[in-house]
């Protein structure tokens, strides 16, 4: 019999066309944002109200028989209009921003190809982006030594995990082999970093109570006596010092560690120091604004995303590092039905009686990092990290840099901080608002109350002036958020809730003129 070969309905070609164009003709209103005064139409940062049982009512059920172009335009429509819009200029809740038009056609092209980005015979283009942009980023960060680079991780918490295994991994060589002993290393970080830091702890298997939280002072940076008094206390208690993490821009108010100060803290006590910069790192594009992570060329390894204050679409993160061969060491292990590359066939461990040390517990002298191969032979991504399927995520950073090429980044990030420090001003100078910390210290977070009438004329007792604090925030959250803007909160340790705005590359001037315009009507309104 001969086959039938006749073609019945669309082809895949235009299948994907007729679907891409339903996409953008459904979401296309809520990117386009209007020049001129901000109106209540454009204020879309929250399009939802709907409770999470609502949504399960709205999505329950599936088709047996699929719907074709109409039921896929339909399920979008619903999307769309019950998504948070990260393209309004009410968005100023979170440490995202709308995607960057180049970094959104790069994920159409990488879902189109689907390339996986585990081994270089299954994705040799992109394996060799990735290799040459994370280069690019680490030489940024003033990582330049021969074997510095880095690898994509599926976002900044698994890059602080990554990290962490790395560093467990490369200071106690038998550790890969034979595991930790439980109470006898030590984690310290500031009080005021990342929660994924201590969750990293108990996945590679030290324990929560391996993690020393160190406090930060009042402008959210951690205090370096603190880190040095408890370093020295973990020492005579027996303890080894393992890893050292610092901050640089922190989740609630952008503060950055003083890098200078922890790197030497942490070369003192011999400890992997690593530096979160996941949102804060963007100003490594700025020549203005990268005094910020002065000492960051000192650090064994640095977490950045891109898809935070860049605009690069989620997920777009990197672990970086000076010396790439110790991700190899750490996570490589033998699986020759996939790692073909010339550095598959190298021993990963060591026998000799020092762990690989040249010294004795001189990690960063180690015969292993001699005998490991060179960074430039390693091409199987997948054997520096703890994933095997990877999504080539470094092609979407590429293609926006080359879009908009390094200034204009760094403009960007610059636009951000000056919208930040904008609002910070007109915060300060308004009398019923109180700024949480001072305009000089702002990166692009504002914090700030709206204050309590008591405050202002005098009379308040602190507990009641908490809980007064505390009601105000959350009252102009439901009020702002009814209005269009995405705006978040955040706990003061004594004097309760404050409101908390992230600003974006996006944000304007002319913005957070309109959100505070907003907030005051409010506020007044309604008898705060």
């Amino acid at each position: 019999m001969t086959a039938n070969n006749t073609q019945v309905g669309p082809s895949r070609e235009q299948q994907l066309a007729g679907l891409v164009l339903l996409v953008q003709s459904i979401t296309s209103p809520k990117v386009n944002v209007p020049e001129g005064p901000l109106e209540p139409s454009h204020l879309t940062g929250q399009n939802s109200s709907k409770s999470s049982e609502e949504f399960q009512q709205l999505l329950s059920g599936l088709p047996d028989e699929g719907l074709g172009s109409e039921g896929f335009s339909n399920a979008v429509s619903l999307l769309s209009e019950n998504s948070v819009n990260n393209s309004s200029p009410g968005f100023l809740g979170k440490l995202v921003s709308a995607p960057s038009p180049p970094g959104t056609a790069a994920d159409l092209f990488l879902s189109i190809f689907n390339n996986n980005g585990h081994v270089w015979r299954a994705s040799p283009a992109l394996t060799a982006v990735e290799k040459h942009v994370s280069g690019e980023l680490a030489r940024l960060f003033g990582l330049k030594g021969p074997h510095a680079g880095g690898v994509t991780v599926p976002g900044g918490a698994a890059g602080n995990m990554l990290a962490l295994l790395v560093a467990r991994n490369i200071v106690l060589p038998e550790s890969k082999q034979h595991g930790v002993t439980l109470g006898k290393y030590a984690v310290f970080v500031s009080d005021a970093a990342h929660y994924s830091v201590t969750n990293a702890a108990q996945i590679v298997g030290l324990g929560n109570g391996a993690v020393t939280s160190v406090p930060a002072l009042e402008d959210g940076t951690m205090d370096v006596d603190a880190l040095e008094a408890a370093v020295d206390a973990a020492i005579q208690s027996g303890k080894q010092p393992l890893f050292i993490n610092a901050t640089a821009g922190n989740t609630v108010n952008g503060a950055f560690d003083p890098i200078d100060k922890i790197a030497a803290i942490a070369s003192k006590a011999n400890a992997w120091f690593h530096i979160d910069a996941c949102w804060g790192g963007a100003v490594a594009f700025s020549d203005n604004l990268r005094y910020l992570i002065k000492g960051s060329e000192r650090a064994d390894s640095i977490a950045f995303n891109p898809h935070k204050m860049l605009g690069v679409p989620l997920v777009c993160a990197f672990l970086l590092t000076n010396d790439l061969r110790t991700f190899w060491l750490a996570n490589k292990l033998n699986a020759g039905y996939l790692f073909h590359d010339k550095a598959a066939g190298k021993p990963a461990t060591s026998q000799n009686g020092t762990n690989g040390h040249s010294k004795e517990n001189d990690w960063r002298d180690s015969k292993l990092l001699d005998d490991a191969p060179e960074v430039a032979d390693i091409r199987d991504l997948a054997s520096l990290t703890v994933q095997c399927s990877r999504r080539s995520d470094a092609t979407k950073l590429f293609l926006h840099w080359i879009y908009y090429g390094t200034r204009g980044i760094a403009r960007e990030v610059e636009q951000a901080v000056d919208s930040a420090q904008h609002l910070a001003s007109l915060v300060q100078a308004h009398p019923r608002l109180e700024l949480v910390g001072d305009t000089e210290n702002v990166f692009a977070q504002v914090c700030f109350y709206w204050s309590s009438k008591e405050e202002e004329n005098g009379t308040a007792d602190g507990a009641h002036t908490a809980a007064v604090n505390s009601h105000n925030t959350h009252v102009l959250y439901k009020h702002l958020t009814a209005h269009g803007w995405k705006i978040d909160y955040a706990p003061h340790k004594v004097k309760g809730d404050f409101i908390r705005i992230a600003c974006n590359r996006l944000t304007t001037r002319r913005g957070v003129e309109g959100l505070l315009t907003k907030l005051v009507e409010l506020g007044e309104s309604l008898g705060l």
